[in-house]
């Protein structure tokens, strides 16, 4: 299955809405956490920018290992 393929079935579609309620439900409650808090805006953007980071580092590392995994065992 190529790419437009995938992006007309609804598993794809059901998968992309979930991440977006995901994201949305995380921003939400680092902004509430933050101004319960009351942090100013440089000390919010200190916070998330390494939590964002650090997820986007850890994906890419693991893709790379499960992709390294599977060619070597499954294949």
């Amino acid at each position: 299955m190529n790419v437009p393929e995938a992006i007309c079935t609804i598993n794809f579609w059901l998968l992309f809405m979930a991440m977006i309620c995901g994201m949305g439900s995380g921003l939400a409650t680092i902004n509430n956490i933050r101004q319960s808090l009351r942090y100013s805006t440089v000390q919010l953007n200190s916070l998330v920018i390494p939590v964002f980071s650090c997820s986007v580092g850890s994906y890419i590392f693991s893709v790379k290992v499960i992709g390294y995994f599977y060619d070597k065992v499954a294949f």
